[in-house]
């Protein structure tokens, strides 16, 4: 998996006072919004939110915001 399919989308308020980094996982016009975090003593990537529709290169503001908001609800 190469650097367009799979990288940092940026840091964002969870609204429990973290700024987790949220990550991008994009397959054609699609992206899966997420973080990394340790689930049964793994390191996984969760998806918390995402675009079907994607059209243009840049990320929404508004689904990455989102994507960290759902973040804090993730049992870690």
């Amino acid at each position: 998996m190469g650097e367009k399919m799979f990288k940092p989308a940026g840091r964002f308020k969870d609204g429990a006072g973290n700024e987790p980094q949220i990550w991008e996982f994009k397959a054609y016009q699609f992206r899966i919004y997420g973080i990394i975090a340790e689930y049964r003593r793994k390191r996984t990537y969760i998806g918390t939110a995402c675009d079907p529709s994607k059209k243009k290169d840049k990320a929404d503001q508004q689904k990455l915001k989102l994507a960290a908001e759902r973040s804090a609800k993730v049992e870690r």
